[in-house]
């Protein structure tokens, strides 16, 4: 019998579909026939027949629906505030309507806020916005629904004062009356929202801890519960008011009703107040908020009110030096007693902290991010209470990170042994007796080695932690692999770090003969951070050798934490992965002293899997117990507080990279969207990224929120936090401090801080402007929008011919040199306050074919032309920093930025992972890579640089 497979009829436009024919043999009277791919919502006629022609079966199926594709020609009709559509054809599903959402925000007064969801008809193609008004930004997505559910959204911006607004506001800016930082209070002149006719008079009070305005605008329309002290600071109900005429409010007086409690403010933070009048009906919600943005400032305490705390102190410092001076003559006393038996050793055994195991610190991987922000607010916090006597480190993780045991928990009497000595590469870190790895028998007769046995996740002895090798214990490393039948090194350290020798090189260049060992190097594979080599291993006396594979990660400085935790998390999945290609003994896994970086890979590993078998993870007792078989495991705070980080990282985020040979096919199918799952892949991607994020959206911004700064940042949302901004020495502050500039440093694949972002100056700021090219070395500068597009604020920056001159600095013309799609400026750069220093060639690269109006680049290529031709000046210059900027620091600037990681990457690893590009990026500042479009865009910049080649495999 014959199965086939084709269209049931000839299709038509706008839903013309490929032409298929399937025909497959069937044998027997059971079986399976597969159709080729199939269009979605689409008839095909399945026939099965004997050949030649006599027909058994035969019958009209109809695929199944998915999501429709996205609305096309979104417009606004200026005259009436009308917004109209292409109605979709049902190509992917019949459309049983639209789903619209708007945002109104009013330019001049940022303090109002609307927020309207639709659901419309199929016949539906156009709307009235409710509240159309000059002055106003008008964010609009429009969705087709199909039974699937709905499709890709149709994004557009909208302005009613004009092409001049370049961009939307941040904040709000209602003001309050009074706040007061001992009360905990506020008050807030309230009016009644009266948008439409129908009498509303029940308002609803919401209260956020930020100014950030896209988090108000999830607040403004999203579902609250009352303020909940144990989980602070989430945005909460404080109040339900039947307000129909204006008042003056209190927040924050402490009185509850309606089951909401409009619960005191706390000093020191940033509030947002939102008045709420909400209207809900079967097809629509609308959210209308006037916004009341402040800061609870610190106020300081009377003298008289510290008295008794101050009298408290002082009476326990007595009690604590005399307590210290007993202590001191039990010791002495003590070690008296014992000195004559005594080990020559400097190192005390200790019992672990009384109360620690007890510590809850079980957290469900749901609620990980939740958990880490309360931990991260509450460090910042106690950072910020210079005035009070709080001890910083009993904070958040830190006070965790106290609470560890740090000394000796068990005896570890061989590692004192005076022969044993020279084989410890520091004398304060000894293997514990218990689970030491104890060497077999050997010409020396000594079974000694640095080197412990350490449990993973439900795998005892998992892995073998320790030192780098001294030159006299290259031997017995080898002889240890050999007996422990280890197959993978996972190595931590640089031979050499900040000019210290951390571990003697214990391999070979080609071959070498170690005791009764034979080393002989197979396969070196080198990428950016990471090499891997392959040994074969030969003892004296046996025929078999052995494969021995080593990952040398060197992106981890001594005592510090990797700059880029996704290769850390890539590196722990390759080693899991080539343990369990080929099974034998324990992974070794060893850094300088065996314990700091060591402790904290190996915890990263157990976290990991815990959290894939249980849900839970508890970073406090993973390294309480890792203690227990060596000491000091996970050996600074730094490493700790990392620990929580990339565990997040890595259950949010997860693997995302595709081999560059797999990149086309991989776009093809997110652009495809055949299924929902497949439209959904983007989405969620991206989702997992903007999430993880929310961590840095605590950091502080003090000096930028200073209101002597205020007024050189042009959106109040994207400010540069406090540990990642370039400060100016050609530019100083009145006080002759450094001067203060809207910037952060951002990282390439490979170099650390060698770009920087920056929004397009003010006129009064171009002086800083120049500073911070002059101060950094900027001799590349990428500009990604076209002056003439944007309003009056933004000025000309370097001279198009002549000489400028802003402040100190003077800028001379030499070249313009146009290209395909962007134009490249050749300038001098001179610092008259420095005439000694020679002049600085400066290059400004200007994006010309991306309008203003248009949200994505037209052409991607260009994009990446344009970074090819920067690299290649960099490369020639050899120093300096890329200084990326657009019309507001973030928008554009995130995409160049994203684009120099991958091309690196690929030339580097053979691989593209957007997501841990963007990642690097939100790290230094949020809002770059502000949506999903713009982050399907960093795929297709990847295509487009891999299409530049003949072939991918130049990359692997």
């Amino acid at each position: 019998m014959q199965a086939t497979c084709r269209l049931a009829g000839p299709s038509s436009s706008p839903c013309e579909a490929e032409e298929v024919t399937g025909v497959e043999l069937l044998h027997g009277q059971m079986g399976t026939f597969t159709c080729p791919p199939l269009q979605p919502f689409t008839d095909y006629t399945v026939t099965i027949s004997v050949p030649p022609s006599t027909v058994l079966f035969s019958w009209v199926i109809r695929t199944k629906e998915t999501v429709p594709q996205k609305p096309e020609q979104l417009q606004l009709d200026s005259s009436t505030g009308t917004l109209r559509w292409k109605a979709l054809p049902s190509c992917q599903g019949e459309i049983v309507g639209y789903q619209l959402n708007i945002t109104a925000r009013a330019l001049q007064d940022g303090g109002f806020l609307q927020i309207e969801r639709l659901r419309l008809s199929s016949q539906t193609t156009e709307h009235r916005l409710l509240t159309y008004s000059p002055s106003t930004r008008y964010v609009v997505a429009v969705r087709g629904l199909t039974a699937v559910g709905p499709g890709a959204a149709s994004l557009r911006v909208f302005h009613t004062n004009g092409p001049e607004t370049s961009g939307p506001p941040d904040g709000c800016s209602r003001l309050v009356l009074n706040a007061s930082p001992s009360q905990g209070t506020a008050v807030l002149p309230l009016h009644p929202i009266s948008q439409l006719p129908e009498a509303v008079s029940e308002h609803q009070l919401l209260v956020a801890v930020t100014h950030n305005s896209a988090v108000l605008e999830d607040v403004c329309s999203g579902e609250l519960q009352p303020s909940n002290h144990s989980q602070p600071p989430d945005a909460y109900v404080a109040a339900v008011l039947n307000l129909s005429t204006p008042t003056d409010f209190m927040l924050g007086d402490g009185t509850r009703g309606h089951g909401f409690h409009n619960a005191p403010l706390r000093p020191g933070w940033d509030y947002t107040a939102l008045l709420r009048l909400a209207r809900r009906s079967p097809q629509a919600e609308t959210f209308t908020c006037v916004c009341y943005s402040f800061s609870m400032g610190q106020e300081s305490i009377p003298l008289l009110h510290r008295m008794p705390v101050l009298m408290a102190l002082v009476l326990a410092a007595v009690v604590l030096a005399l307590g210290i001076v007993l202590l001191l003559l039990l010791v002495r006393k003590k070690c008296n007693r014992s000195k004559a038996s005594e080990i020559n050793s400097s190192i005390p055994l200790r019992k672990r902290r009384r109360g620690a195991s007890n510590l809850n610190t079980l957290i469900l991987v749901e609620e990980l991010l939740d958990a880490l922000k309360r931990l991260q607010r509450a460090e910042i916090e106690a950072e910020q209470m210079e005035d009070e006597p709080v001890d910083r480190h009993e904070a958040g993780r830190l006070g965790e990170y106290q609470k560890l045991a740090s000394s000796l928990c068990h005896s570890c009497s061989a590692g004192k042994e005076l022969r044993n000595e020279g084989k410890n590469r520091y004398k304060s870190i000894i293997p514990y007796d218990h689970c030491r790895v104890v060497l077999q028998p050997s010409d020396t007769g000594n079974d000694y080695i640095n080197a412990s046995y350490v449990d993973s996740y439900r795998s005892p002895r998992f892995f073998i932690a320790a030192q780098g090798p001294l030159p006299g214990t290259v031997v017995d490393f080898w002889q240890m692999i050999w007996q422990e039948k280890t197959s993978v090194i996972v190595m931590l350290t640089g031979l050499v770090e900040q000019n210290k020798i951390k571990c003697e090189q214990y391999w070979p260049k080609q071959q070498q003969v170690y005791g009764d060992f034979t080393v002989t190097l197979n396969n070196t594979r080198t990428t950016t951070g990471l090499i891997t080599r392959v040994f074969c291993l030969q003892k004296a006396g046996c025929a078999l050798p052995r494969a021995v594979e080593q990952f040398h990660y060197l992106q981890w400085p001594d005592h510090e934490v990797p700059r880029n935790p996704a290769q850390l998390l890539s590196l722990v999945e390759m080693v899991n992965k080539s343990g369990s290609e080929y099974p034998a003994g324990p992974v070794l896994v060893h850094c300088s002293a065996g314990i700091g970086r060591t402790g904290t890979f190996i915890a990263l590993d157990f976290l990991l899997k815990m959290a894939k078998a249980e849900g839970k993870v508890d970073v406090f007792h993973c390294v309480q117990k890792l203690r227990e078989q060596r000491i000091c495991m996970v050996q600074t705070k730094e490493q700790y507080a990392f620990l929580y980080e990339v565990l997040l990282e890595g259950l949010l985020c997860g693997c995302t990279g595709v081999p560059v040979e797999r990149v086309a096919s991989h776009i093809s199918c997110l652009q495809g969207a055949e299924t929902q799952s497949q439209n959904n892949v983007l989405e969620k991607e991206f989702k997992a990224v903007q999430k993880f994020s929310e961590l840095f959206q605590l950091l502080p911004c003090r000096e930028a929120e200073k209101p002597s700064n205020q007024p050189k940042n042009r959106k109040p949302g994207i400010l540069p936090a406090d540990s990642f901004r370039p400060i100016l020495m050609s530019s100083l502050n009145a006080d002759g401090s450094p001067g203060y500039i809207n910037a952060v440093f951002a990282s390439t694949y490979s170099k650390e801080d060698r770009l920087i972002i920056t929004q397009l100056p003010f006129s009064s700021t171009l002086v800083d402007f120049w500073a911070l090219v002059w101060d950094y070395t900027c001799t590349s500068v990428v500009v990604l929008n076209q002056l003439q597009e944007l309003d009056k604020t933004y000025v000309e920056v370097w001279p198009t011919q002549g000489k400028a001159i802003h402040g100190h600095f003077h800028i001379q013309w030499i070249s313009e040199e146009p290209g395909a799609g962007f134009t490249v400026w050749t300038l001098e750069l001179t610092n008259r306050q420095q005439p000694k220093k020679s002049a600085m060639k400066v290059h400004f690269w200007q994006l010309e074919d991306w309008p203003m109006q248009h949200r994505l680049p037209p052409h991607p290529a260009t994009i990446i032309s344009l970074l090819g031709k920067v690299e290649t000046h960099q490369r020639q210059s050899k120093d300096g920093h890329i200084l990326v900027t657009c019309w507001d620091g973030a928008s554009r600037s995130g995409i160049f930025c994203a684009a120099s990681f991958l091309c690196e990457q690929i030339q580097s690893e053979g691989l593209v992972d957007v997501s841990q590009a963007v990642r690097m990026l939100k790290r230094r500042r949020r809002q770059l890579i502000k949506d999903v479009e713009q982050y399907g865009l960093c795929y297709k910049l990847a295509l487009s640089y891999l299409n530049s080649f003949e072939t991918y495999g130049n990359f692997k």
